[in-house]
């Protein structure tokens, strides 16, 4: 993609080429937060800018304030690529803080403390139940009773941004709980 004009006036511009046309929308219609993992934000911002990944993102913000604008928000940016709704950003977001403010959900996470968890390897109908609340919540997890390495990665995804002091993608006490408590107070089960 050429250069184009930022559509935050605050912002520096470098296009991505990973993007396309939008799709059932005009516009934006959702703020999606992502984290990218990298260790350094000029390696992060290479990844999304690069063909290659087949990943990016409309703007991507610096940890010092800087603002990059990589596509117009009239088309649609590819974000995690092949991903589904709910894939977490990092440990390091400010979630309850933003939860105060109206962006996100949010409870106290329970604390970390021993008792029953399950762990890649293990089997049978409680995995399959984290499986389903982890699908309720929005985690693209496939319910099949056996804790494997997609199941591993959800729950760690979770942990980053629920559970964020020990993210280690075992379902202990205090992750579980942390899930049950989050589904318990979405508008549409709290209601039942």
């Amino acid at each position: 993609m050429s250069e184009f004009l930022p559509d935050f006036k605050g912002a520096a511009v470098a296009p991505s080429p990973n993007h396309g046309e939008r799709q059932g929308v005009a516009g934006p219609d959702i703020i999606l937060l992502h984290y990218t993992g990298m260790t350094t934000a000029d390696g992060a911002l290479s990844w999304l800018c690069n063909p290659e990944s087949q990943v990016s993102s409309h703007y991507f913000v610096f940890e010092d304030g800087r603002v990059i604008q990589m596509v117009p928000e009239t088309r649609r940016a590819w974000h995690a690529g092949k991903s589904t709704w709910a894939v977490d950003p990092g440990e390091k977001f400010p979630w309850d803080i933003l939860s105060q403010h109206g962006v996100g959900h949010w409870v106290e996470p329970a604390p970390i403390r021993g008792g029953r968890f399950f762990q890649r390897g293990d089997h049978g109908q409680p995995v399959e139940a984290l499986q389903s609340m982890l699908s309720i919540y929005g985690y693209g997890v496939e319910i099949t009773g056996a804790y494997c390495e997609k199941t591993e990665g959800a729950v760690a995804a979770f942990q980053r941004h629920f559970r964020p002091a020990l993210v280690d993608g075992i379902a202990d006490f205090s992750t579980i709980d942390t899930l049950h408590r989050l589904i318990a107070s979405l508008p549409k089960f709290s209601a039942a």
